[in-house]
């Protein structure tokens, strides 16, 4: 169907017929201008492809229903321009786009222009395109001019309302409006592309404006006094960064409870990131080089979980602070780096099979609780009276004069456990404990049915067990008759409670037979004998 075809200069154009105007198609030669450029009646959700100049200017009166470059008023679908021809051209007095009732949907290759309000304005959700991957010529703007003495403050470069909205930029998005993107019902922005990074969101306000749940993902640049703002809503929305996300104010990313913000390796924050209630997470994720970040507690503060994606590498420095009882999750093949300061005064719980790690050759270190002594450098350190629920790989040296949780999984220890604590395995959680070093100084508690300990490089044949009167026992593992390796429980065992065997690459495994009732009691003891 040919439709309806505009060409010349003409007055407003009406839509009445969707018979005889719909689709509407003006041409490059078209210039189409009236206190409505176009204005479409509720018998449809009308379809217009523009090529030519379409302007709505104010009347003399300055009425507020005047000024719209296209107005429709049933929903409708709306393309300006293509990828080889730029050069089209919405533009209103009041706003360039306004569509009611029912979603619209936009494609952009040209520039919309609104002066008073808005760029595009979709009241019942719908999508927006703009521009398309290295063709960086799309531009919607909306600047707040006045009209006749009177002030107008644009109210957003883009606002979606009633429905979700989802708003694709690969051109620019921008002007002096209170935001450049506003999404009151949620939704997605994806600005720019991994290959294409010049995608701009930027405006006086807010970049980015998430009233409600969605996600926000951004390989180009988002700018404004506040980057990117979830207002206070019961949906989560996940903002991805692989790009700049800059804050003029100080904050780039405000987040609400629950949210995430996932950030990949590179990715810029100029201003901080804040998230509000708790329960929010931050996400590290995987990268063809290694990831850096610093200031978590102050420059990424609220963050109750820090998860690194499988086979994701970061190093953390400075000093960074963790909330209490934060969740660090790593995932398979993911490694964080500490070599910085790393606290965690209220406790910490090590999830995933990832390593953690730190090295005095880059000064870092890890500290898990009050901190009465202060950081050792190259060291883990759980503190009196705290504990780390683990499981994973903890790289380096652990000083441990509180608890190490075994809750399920394998927990690794590469280096030397030293200290006044215990290794406690938690009852109803089969658990695996990995031993480089076999003379650690800390006892085991609660080891029992389901549990293992695997000692590296040991090749034990056989075991011996010596109680003491006092409580508790040192199981020696033997080779040859020779002493290899030695542990210190807490509980009431006997030498029938262990069994040994050989476990893959020169390992030995020592696994918990039929407990006595004495040893399920032993099991609650919190405090190892030396």
């Amino acid at each position: 169907m040919q439709g309806y075809v505009v060409t010349g200069v003409r007055d407003t154009v009406s839509l009445i017929d969707p018979a005889s105007q719909d689709p509407l198609r003006i041409t490059a030669s078209a210039q189409v201008s009236g206190t409505y450029g176009v204005v479409g009646s509720t018998a449809a959700a009308w379809s217009i492809a523009n090529f030519g100049t379409v302007t709505g200017a104010r009347g003399a009166s300055g009425g507020g229903s005047y000024g719209y470059g296209i107005m429709l008023a049933a929903g409708g679908r709306i393309t300006n321009g293509s990828e080889g021809d730029p050069l089209a051209r919405i533009s209103g007095a009041d706003s360039a786009i306004d569509i009611r009732v029912a979603a619209g949907s936009i494609v952009n290759h040209g520039t919309i222009a609104g002066a008073a309000r808005y760029g595009i304005r979709l009241e019942a959700g719908g999508s927006i395109v703009n521009g398309a991957p290295d063709g960086n010529a799309a531009l919607i703007t909306a600047q707040g001019q006045s009209y006749n003495g009177r002030a107008y403050d644009a109210r957003a470069v883009i606002g979606v309302g009633g429905a979700a909205g989802t708003v694709t930029n690969f051109g620019t998005i921008a002007g002096a409006a209170y935001d450049a993107v506003s999404l009151l019902a949620g939704g997605s922005v994806k600005n720019g592309s991994k290959t294409d990074r010049t995608g701009l969101i930027s405006a006086s306000s807010v970049g980015v404006l998430m009233d409600g749940g969605g996600s926000v993902v951004n390989d180009g640049t988002i700018a404004g006094n506040i980057g990117v703002d979830h207002a206070l809503a019961t949906a989560g929305l996940t903002v991805t960064n692989a790009g700049t996300i800059t804050g003029s104010d100080g904050v780039a990313v405000l987040l609400a409870s629950g949210d995430r913000l996932v950030v990949d390796p590179g990715a810029v924050f100029q201003g901080i990131a804040v998230a509000r209630g708790g329960g929010a997470v931050l996400e590290l994720a995987h990268g063809a080089t290694a990831g850096s970040l610093n200031g978590i507690g102050q420059s990424f503060a609220g963050f109750s979980t820090i998860a690194l994606d499988a086979h994701a590498h970061w190093q953390i420095g400075g000093t960074d602070a963790l909330v209490a009882g934060t969740t660090l999750a790593l995932d398979a093949g993911a490694r964080l780096d500490v070599t910085g300061t790393l606290q965690a005064a209220g406790g910490l719980v090590l999830t995933g099979t990832g390593t953690l790690a730190t090295s005095a050759a880059a000064g870092g270190s890890i500290e898990i609780g009050s901190g009465a002594l202060g950081p050792m450098p190259g060291t883990i350190t759980v503190d009196y009276i705290t504990d780390l629920t683990a499981s994973g790989t903890l790289a380096g040296p652990v000083l441990n004069d509180g608890t190490i949780n075994l809750a399920g999984g394998t927990l690794a220890l590469t280096g030397r456990v030293l200290g006044s604590g215990t290794l406690s395995f938690l009852p109803g959680h089969a658990a695996t404990l990995d031993l480089t070093d076999a003379r650690p100084q800390v006892a085991i508690s609660g080891f029992g049915a389901g549990d293992t300990i695997e000692l590296q490089r040991i090749a034990g044949s056989a075991l011996s067990y010596r109680s003491d009167p006092l409580g508790g026992g040192v199981l020696s593992v033997l080779g040859a008759g020779v002493p290899l390796a030695r542990l210190d429980f807490v509980g009431s065992f006997t030498a029938a409670d262990f069994h040994i065997a050989a476990g893959g690459q020169g390992s030995t495994l020592l696994s918990f037979g039929s407990p006595s009732a004495a040893a399920q009691t032993g099991l609650l003891h919190p405090i190892g004998y030396r």
